[in-house]
């Protein structure tokens, strides 16, 4: 199985915004109110992000933000994605990377 290149992701997230954010939030459920509190420059769902996995959770909202908060560049990943696959370059949450 071929993995995806996350780097093709982050030059789509170039492509759409000349924000180059300094912190990412993952927003899991019950804390999309959290995406209010952004100013949001650029969005793209995740099926339009190049080899970026779906989120497959009900009231996710699979989409990456772009914008700031307090004036400070952020990428808002807003649903988590549930990855099912061994070897991936994108790991699930609570997923031990040592």
């Amino acid at each position: 199985m071929k993995l995806p290149d996350p780097q093709i992701a982050a030059a789509e997230l170039e492509r759409i915004s000349s924000l180059r954010p300094t912190l990412a939030i993952v927003l899991g459920s019950g804390f999309h109110v959290v995406a209010d509190a952004l100013e949001v420059d650029a969005e793209i769902p995740y099926a339009k992000l190049p080899g970026f996995p779906r989120t497959s959770v009900g009231g996710h909202a699979g989409k990456a933000l772009l914008g700031t908060m307090g004036g400070t560049p952020v990428l808002v990943l807003s649903g988590r994605a549930q990855l099912l696959w061994e070897n991936s370059s994108f790991l699930p949450a609570g997923k031990d990377c040592g």
